[in-house]
């Protein structure tokens, strides 16, 4: 799936391409695997741990997120760009590594997270440790933020 979505992202590549390779793929080892993974692939997801997010989310039968989901404010103005979002629960998922711990980051991302949350927006903030040790639940957090 990470691979997929790079491919997407990075590679002069359509949906359509992909399927077309892994189709003339036929007995080649990880075929099987290309061929489920297709379906979820999407080449906006902007690292690898993005992409382990969505997964996430997908394997605990949660709705489909919008990745990289611009969120704009009553004027029409952009206000974020939310990792994974579900605009009609009005729910963001962020994934922080560890370049938002740095200072000046820090301080951007608790500030736009602030005007996400005046908008009535729920914010929930994953770590690589979430997805590392508590999978479960990290899923169980999003899962809690979209029934709200």
């Amino acid at each position: 799936m990470v691979v997929g979505d790079a491919t997407l992202a990075r590679w002069p590549a359509t949906a359509e391409r992909l399927r077309t390779a892994v189709a003339g793929g036929r007995g080649r080892r990880g075929v099987r695997t290309a061929r489920r993974a297709l379906p979820l692939l999407d080449g906006r997801a902007e690292s690898p741990p993005e992409s382990v997010l969505r997964l996430l989310v997908h394997e605990a039968g949660l709705p489909r997120p919008v990745p990289q989901l611009v969120v704009t404010g009553p004027d029409g103005r952009a206000v974020a760009r939310v990792d994974l979002g579900w605009p009609d629960q009005r729910v963001a998922v962020e994934y922080d590594g560890r370049h938002h711990m740095e200072a000046g980051q820090w301080q951007r991302d608790l500030r736009r997270r602030e005007r996400l949350e005046e908008l009535g927006w729920r914010v929930v903030v994953v770590t690589r440790e979430d997805l590392a040790h508590d999978p479960l639940g990290t899923a169980a957090r999003v899962r809690r933020a979209l029934t709200r």
